[in-house]
């Protein structure tokens, strides 16, 4: 995890290596959010490491507890 600051844009860059089978994956998510943002900015790639075919790829979701306690908390766990 990579955590980064320019001027007041906080970034969160989680990267690694993900594995199915004989298939390795290098997988990125980007998480950004300008200090007036209403949504936080999210990135995601993965990409193998020989060719595959890939049927579907799912983005991790986030809550951030809209609609409850979220709407008064200026920070936010990540599993």
């Amino acid at each position: 995890m990579e955590v980064s600051q320019d001027g007041d844009d906080a970034t969160v860059r989680l990267a690694g290596e993900v594995r199915e089978g004989r298939n390795e994956w290098a997988a990125s998510i980007l998480c950004s959010l300008a200090p007036e943002a209403r949504h936080i900015r999210m990135e995601c790639s993965i990409t193998p490491r020989r060719d595959v075919l890939l049927r579907a790829f799912y983005a991790p979701v986030l809550y951030a507890g809209d609609g409850s306690f979220g709407a008064s908390k200026t920070g936010a766990l990540f599993p």
